[in-house]
């Protein structure tokens, strides 16, 4: 359509968000299987404001939809857990969290420094209605007295859930989703890892279902301890099942899902200096017209850099989406197209992301990044790629391109204490360079982007 601007206007906003967090525990040695017991509310209250002018081609971005509804409570957490020497009981609606956050994110809020990824700012989490038995086999190793408490040996859990709202589902909405659980998670010397199986069972208000079982990783060696700390992490995860949920504009059937992603991530510290390297893929679907479901995507809240994933790219895929929606295109849009949008989340992509954090004086952390990313195979944007008679297209015309781009990351985190008030700000700014994937046909290239923001907290 001519008649409307060919770019987004700038995105300008403030977002607001007061948190409570009481809880109550009980303890009592002499009692019998259980020692300790909590109940636990956890709340928010969030509102956006943001400048509205021509956001339609946002209209199936998940962070667009947030932004347009009306700030109300959200209960985030509200459980009851009891704990003993050898089994604890969890029930009650949780944040679900696994691993380094690929597949099962909490969406707390990164603390600064090179361990992982700071930059940016979480807007949700996955919650779960969730009960969870986890079992502690064996004693924990003995420990000075005043010393923390050693970590459990050996920790087998399961556990059952209702979800409330995730990636791909929202309980509020109409989706029925369902998980069953097992994992193991150990600790030996400088090694801590552990298992985490998942199958999920998944209704869609839209039509349709998803059945799939998720096979996750996650392990850690310390490499080095004393005056240079120095590890190796990793997380990797598989999915396997079907669904018809996802419908193919050419073919009949349940989509095969075959999907895999994964990140790994080296470590130092010494003194006031923390690094890390970091890698990351998630496995690409290159043909959206044949019935295989090969792309994998991290969880919404994994996030590395500030402006790549969480911004560039998440409005990119909206605007597909938009696209996808147009009657000149298709009078009715197969369903599920609606999940093109990313929402933010590594999607179908191999990056590198190196970071640095310095922490001259209490308080006071400087953090620095850089991010390049490119698509697993040619970046194929489903419209694009279908008015192109099944080239694998870029958004604005570009074939067979897969680099997405570089970006240079720069932040400055400061928290100070007053009595029992803690006052944290932080300032980061990023600069993204657009790679080949978003090129015109005629190879003209898009222009670079910058965006900044402000976070000021105080808590008690």
């Amino acid at each position: 359509d001519t008649s409307i601007p060919g770019e987004l206007p700038a995105d300008d906003f403030a977002w607001m968000r007061l948190r409570v967090t009481p809880s109550l525990t009980f303890t009592g040695n002499s009692w019998r299987l259980f020692k300790a017991y909590q109940l636990l509310l956890d709340a928010d209250l969030t509102s956006e404001m943001y400048d509205t002018s021509f956001r339609a081609p946002l209209a199936y971005d998940p962070v667009q939809q947030g932004r347009s509804r009306s700030p109300d409570p959200r209960l985030m957490q509200a459980y009851f857990l009891a704990a003993g020497k050898r089994v604890a009981l969890k029930v009650g609606l949780t944040r679900s969290a696994w691993g380094q956050g690929i597949l099962a994110n909490d969406g707390e809020q990164v603390a600064a420094g090179a361990a992982r990824s700071a930059f940016g700012f979480s807007r949700t989490a996955d919650r779960v209605a969730r009960f969870q038995l986890a079992f502690f086999p064996l004693d924990p190793p003995r420990r000075p007295e005043g010393s923390p408490p050693a970590p459990q040996p050996l920790t087998i859990a399961v556990a059952g859930d209702a979800v409330v709202d995730d990636d791909t589902a929202d309980w509020g909405d109409g989706d029925r989703a369902y998980n069953a659980i097992a994992a193991v998670l150990g600790e030996v010397g400088a090694f801590r890892g552990g298992v985490y199986v998942v199958h999920r069972r998944q209704s869609h208000e839209g039509g349709g279902d998803t059945q799939v079982t998720v096979l996750d990783v996650q392990a850690r060696f310390d490499i080095a301890r004393g005056r240079v700390d120095a590890w190796l992490e990793a997380e990797a995860a598989g999915l396997f099942g079907t669904t018809d949920y996802t419908r193919s504009a050419i073919l009949d059937g349940r989509y095969d899902i075959r999907a895999a992603g994964g990140v790994g991530r080296l470590g130092v510290r010494h003194g006031i200096f923390e690094g890390a390297f970091e890698v990351g893929a998630a496995s690409a679907d290159d043909n959206p017209f044949d019935t295989q479901i090969r792309g994998f995507s991290f969880d919404r809240e994994y996030r590395v850099g500030l402006l790549m994933f969480n911004d560039y790219l998440r409005k990119t895929s909206a605007v597909t989406a938009y696209n996808l929606a147009d009657e000149t295109y298709r009078i009715e849009p197969a369903r599920g197209f609606d999940r093109v949008a990313t929402g933010g989340s590594i999607t179908g992509a191999t990056y590198i992301n190196p970071r640095i954090a310095f922490k001259p004086v209490k308080g006071l952390t400087v953090m620095a990044g850089y991010l390049t990313a490119s698509s697993q195979g040619s970046y194929t944007d489903a419209y694009r790629t279908g008015i192109n008679g099944g080239l694998s297209t870029g958004p604005n015309g570009a074939i067979g391109a897969s680099s997405l781009g570089h970006e240079l990351d720069l932040g400055v985190d400061y928290v100070h204490r007053v009595g029992r008030v803690t006052l944290h700000g932080r300032l980061e700014g990023a600069w993204f360079s657009p790679g080949r994937v978003f090129a015109s046909r005629s190879g003209g290239d898009p222009e670079d982007v910058l965006g900044a923001w402000l976070h000021a907290e105080a808590s008690w």
